[in-house]
């Protein structure tokens, strides 16, 4: 009689971890709303309407990455010119070693003839 080997059991999460993920993910979610309902809470002051702030706070947003694009950029060509200096630096140090490699075997040579 060939007995079948068990499969293994399904590994299910921690009920704890379960919760405290569906807790991360409500808590997120509650603090994508704050603007939305910051906007809501406002007092009517009769000099925009809903619309208007909502247009103000996206083009705040816009701005804001409009800046970070700006910043993405500034770093993008600092890490290219770090990026050019490193190779420079790089193939000095590999002509530096070649030539230090073909000093050895001129004196490894020159060690290696007998003298008569």
């Amino acid at each position: 009689m060939t007995s079948t080997p068990h499969p293994t059991p399904l590994q299910l999460p921690e009920p704890q971890k379960v919760l405290l993920t569906k807790m991360e993910r409500v808590d997120q979610n509650v603090l994508d709303l704050h603007p939305l309902l910051h906007l809501l809470n406002r007092p009517d002051d009769g000099k925009e309407s809903l619309g208007d702030r909502l247009a103000t706070i996206l083009l705040g947003v816009k701005d804001a990455l409009e800046r970070n694009s700006l910043e993405i950029a500034e770093l993008k060509e600092v890490v290219k010119s770090l990026t050019s200096g490193l190779e420079q630096e790089v193939t000095e140090i590999a002509n530096r070693t070649r030539r230090m490699e073909q000093q050895t075997a001129q004196i490894s040579r020159v060690l290696s003839l007998k003298l008569d």
